[in-house]
């Protein structure tokens, strides 16, 4: 599994690269930016959507297997970071 898909262009490097193996389809997370920190990758929560079409409508060596998102260190803003 790859955790940590933030963009399309990482989307389809992945998919060729799985692809020239000729191996099964790989899993992969879409990496989701809930803090809004410039410190963290991952895609504004807005986009998340788009990244997830494209991973299963246009990669077929990859997987979607979910979200990866981290917090803001605060924990009185957990809920607010992962709704």
């Amino acid at each position: 599994m790859v955790e940590g898909v933030g963009n399309e262009k990482i989307a389809n490097h992945l998919d060729k690269a799985v692809s020239n193996l000729g191996r099964k389809p790989l899993k992969v997370l879409v990496q989701v930016n809930t803090s809004g920190e410039e410190s963290k990758s991952g895609i504004d929560p807005s986009s998340c959507l788009g990244i997830v079409e494209h991973v299963r409508l246009r990669c077929p060596n990859l997987e979607f297997s979910g979200l990866m998102t981290i917090g803001m260190p605060d924990y009185t803003s957990t809920p607010e970071n992962f709704r």
